[in-house]
């Protein structure tokens, strides 16, 4: 499709309660798995990545804003192996008005890795774990129509 977003605030639930630091993982071993950066910045810019990739264009003045709540992002990892569970709301919605045109919870499918491994091997589970997600909610963008021409050029003239 072709249209105009702006990517607003995401959130990561389990650091804003209190229950991870903002750039950790959810485990249920001992000891923490951290990455590089927040996860909510992560799973922001990743959105918007793909955004762009399926034909939108990123912008802060736009029509339409989509925003993330990224509820769980655990690593069961007791055991030989690693079962990672990940789930976000995601949130399409007017700009101006605030009206939701998409607000929904996605969850992925479990996927099991090995457990001994290199740090760097996290991060290919990390990103397929955020493009399962990120590929339901295009289908359901897709789906709602909200980036045909007229609508999309509609929300740009006032």
């Amino acid at each position: 499709g072709s249209g105009r977003v702006e990517v607003g605030d995401f959130i990561y639930s389990p650091a804003a309660v209190g229950d991870v630091e903002a750039n950790q993982l959810q485990n249920t071993a001992i000891g923490s798995i951290m990455i590089g950066t927040s996860v909510s910045d992560f799973v922001r810019r990743a959105t918007a990545l793909e955004l762009e990739r399926s034909g939108l264009e990123i912008v802060s003045d736009a029509p339409l804003m989509v925003t993330g709540d990224v509820k769980e992002f655990l690593l069961d990892d007791l055991g030989y192996s690693v079962d990672w569970s990940y789930s976000i709301n995601y949130r399409l919605q007017n700009a101006q008005s605030g009206e939701p045109i998409i607000d929904k919870l996605y969850k992925t499918p479990t996927v099991t890795t090995g457990k001994f491994g290199l740090p760097s091997d996290l991060t290919p589970s990390i990103n397929q774990m955020i493009l399962n997600s990120l590929e339901q909610f295009i289908r359901d963008v897709r789906e709602s129509g909200v980036f045909t021409e007229e609508t999309s050029s509609s929300g740009e003239s006032s």
